[in-house]
């Protein structure tokens, strides 16, 4: 027999869980084959990614870190690589990314709201995969991100809208 106590603290946990999980969304390259080369500007989900034109090829590549992690994303241009966000990211919505970076590279990663003001920023240099997660405050909302910096050697293996 079921005690209605316990069945009502399960429905209440379940209902919790819910909208977070409905609420992230992620861009990833995993159905790229390694070597294809992405275009400048391409989206994803409802993510639009554009890397600066003239430099390092947005290129799908497998990336071994220290620990022999491998890591499935794309590299970008050191100039810059701004990711708008989907409209459904909405204020107090964090982002979560996972790099990858070589030993050498250090990536500013800086989220904008919509007047390209930086609400929060984040330097990553680990050669390990690193999950970089970008808090705003609970009022703004994260329009766009903006990695700059590294050698063109690190990748970029997911982004994605988390509720809080």
């Amino acid at each position: 027999m079921i005690r209605p106590a316990l069945l009502a603290a399960t429905l209440l946990a379940l209902s919790t869980l819910a909208p977070a999980q409905a609420a992230t969304r992620c861009a990833n390259v995993d159905a790229v084959d390694a070597g294809t080369v992405m275009p400048d500007k391409f989206r994803i989900k409802g993510f639009r990614f554009k890397d600066r034109s003239g430099g390092v090829a947005p290129t799908v590549r497998d990336l071994t870190a220290a620990n022999g992690q491998v890591l499935h994303g794309f590299s970008f241009d050191p100039r810059s690589l701004v990711i708008t966000m989907p409209e459904s990211h909405v204020a107090g919505m964090r982002v979560r990314m996972r790099l990858l970076l070589s030993p050498t590279e250090v990536v500013r990663v800086r989220a904008l709201n919509d007047a390209g003001q930086t609400l929060t920023s984040e330097l990553v240099h680990n050669e390990v995969v690193y999950d970089v997660i970008l808090v705003p405050p609970a009022t703004e909302r994260i329009a766009s991100v903006v990695l700059d910096g590294g050698e063109g050697q690190g990748v970029l293996g997911s982004t994605c809208s988390v509720a809080p």
